[in-house]
């Protein structure tokens, strides 16, 4: 049953009971997708891995000020490069579940047809005070594995570095109880393993304190008011969803009782600029020339998802380090890999080799972007992809 962890096809732990919709109740199709299905109109719950973008924010010793009055932490702007033996990350205190009460990064989920860069930004902003200014996509990683369907996180974290942009005092704010710097000796446990993950790369010197923003901007013509939201009813509990100001989206107006918020999270998809001796693998889909790619399952990592895109096909290898990320028009984020293909194997159908110097005229603007600035060599090894 694909990846999915154990108890998933139970109705009592379902991630959606009711057709968004129409809805109806939702049977779970065991022989085919292994998704969740309306019984009426057949609408299927992808269940998608729900993106969240974190931010690691080191400090140099030297640029913290502590306020006489009260206490609070001053952060001066750096410009120069930071060791990071001489520096301090900004941890929260969580003020609500999960793990309320323990540390983490600034952190929280992309909003629908948002920047997962400006996600980040806004994070650090919302949770301790700071304006921050990326320096360089650091990784994407599925956080928490789990084989208990009660338990497991159906998420995709992607972590930023980020240097200070603008003094000003660390705050706690939104969901944070507590604000802190830590030092590599008396940082707590952080309960995130991806926190803990690139917090360890960084006082490894992994990341190098420079710009490197593996990321490219498209216009996004699809995100703006008039956007249609289909969504009528709560998958939760089969009550009709309405509009809430509050919040800023729709919820289960059965609020006592369920109150479920309706996220329209981005879909995350993995991309690959696979390559072997200047040649470069290349998809035919809907009519045009793409990077092969595909959405990233439930409950998998994004180079889980780029390899189940290949599944009875040919063996890739990815490499460690992720080369990109963007949002593309529609709503959702684009994770793309380098890495390269055993030229020996059968191709798919539907693949193609072509000279990476001779690229066809079909091929979709967005993936020709991607290969010209690989090409160009601007893409520069990034963090780690576990």
């Amino acid at each position: 049953m694909r990846n999915l962890p154990q108890g998933y096809d139970n109705p009592e732990h379902a991630p959606a009971k009711f057709c968004l919709i129409c809805g109806a109740a939702l049977s779970f199709d065991a022989e085919g997708s292994c998704r969740w299905a309306c019984t009426r109109c057949h609408w299927k719950h992808e269940d998608a891995p729900q993106p969240a973008a974190n931010v690691m924010i080191p400090v140099g010793h030297e640029d913290v000020e502590e306020r006489e009055k009260n206490g609070t932490l001053r952060i001066q702007r750096r410009e120069d490069a930071l060791d990071p033996e001489q520096s301090r990350l900004v941890t929260i205190q969580r003020k609500a579940p999960p793990f309320k009460g323990k540390w983490a990064m600034p952190a929280g989920f992309v909003n629908s047809f948002e920047d997962p860069g400006e996600a980040a930004v806004r994070e650090a902003r919302e949770e301790v005070s700071l304006a921050v200014r990326l320096l360089r996509f650091v990784g994407a990683c599925h956080p928490l594995r789990h084989t208990d369907a009660r338990f497991a996180m159906n998420n995709i974290v992607l972590s930023w570095l980020a240097s200070v942009e603008k003094d000003g005092d660390l705050v706690p704010a939104d969901d944070a109880s507590d604000a802190a710097l830590w030092d590599e000796s008396r940082i707590p446990e952080l309960c995130f393993s991806s926190h803990k993950f690139i917090g360890q790369g960084w006082f490894a010197g992994k990341y190098p304190w420079s710009s490197g923003i593996d990321h490219i901007d498209f216009d996004s013509d699809a995100a703006n008011a008039d956007t249609v939201d289909l969504a009528q009813y709560c998958i939760k509990c089969g009550a009709p969803l309405g509009w809430s100001e509050n919040i800023g989206r729709s919820r289960c107006q059965d609020t006592e009782n369920c109150g479920w918020i309706f996220w329209n999270s981005p879909t995350p998809y993995s991309r690959a600029v696979l390559t072997n001796d200047n040649t470069i693998l290349l998809r035919r889909q809907d009519g045009m020339w793409n990077l092969p790619n595909g959405p990233v399952p439930a409950y998998c990592s994004p180079s889980e998802g780029m390899r189940a895109a290949f599944r009875g096909g040919r063996e890739i290898a990815l490499r460690s380090n992720l080369t990109a990320i963007k949002i593309s028009t529609t709503n959702r984020i684009d994770i793309v890999f380098g890495g390269q293909f055993n030229p020996t194997e059968p191709n798919d159908a539907a693949d193609c080799l072509f000279p990476i110097r001779s690229l066809p005229d079909d091929l979709a603007p967005n993936d020709r972007r991607i290969i010209e600035h690989f090409i160009e060599g601007t893409y520069k090894e990034t963090g780690s992809q576990r």
